[in-house]
Parts: structure tokens; C-alpha cells; sequence
């Protein structure tokens, strides 16, 4: 069977760059998701704190303000776009 006119080449072919593309993205992801349990501000600070800094999070009234825009802004372009 020849590799080249197969319907595996082009999938072969694609498997580095899936994979970096996947390692890369979930990598990200993870290390934020740690930094969010960190004591971390502008420069990480690798202390984990746990909840508290979602708590801060959620105890700022200027995040509800932020999440209300976003949900209207979000909204309304979605009725704008129909």
C-alpha cells in the first residue's frame, strides 16, 4: 500500500502539529487554573492560598458591574447578528 496516495498520509502528516497545538492549549489552560490558586497579582508568586482569591473575586462589586456588561453586551450582540 502506498503511504503517499492514502487516506492515513495527510492524518500522519497533521500529528505534530495537533499535538503541540493540544500540549500547548491544555498547558496553558492548567498553569492559569494553578496561578488562580496562587497569591499571584501582577508577577506570579507560586504560594498557593487556595479559594482566596476567588473570594476577593467575588466580593468586588466592580466584577458583578463587569459580568452584567459582558451578559449585556454579549446578549444584545447576539440579537443585533439575527
Amino acid at each position: 500500500m502506498q503511504l503517499r496516495h492514502s487516506i492515513v498520509a495527510p492524518r500522519v502528516a497533521l500529528l505534530p502539529a495537533i499535538a503541540v497545538t493540544l500540549v500547548v492549549f491544555v498547558g496553558c489552560i492548567a498553569f492559569t487554573v494553578y496561578l488562580s490558586f496562587t497569591d499571584s497579582r501582577r508577577f506570579p508568586d507560586y504560594e498557593l492560598v487556595g479559594l482566596r482569591q476567588y473570594y476577593r473575586l467575588f466580593s468586588d462589586d466592580n466584577w458583578w458591574t463587569a459580568l452584567k456588561n459582558m451578559l449585556i453586551f454579549g446578549l444584545g450582540s447576539l440579537g443585533a447578528s439575527s
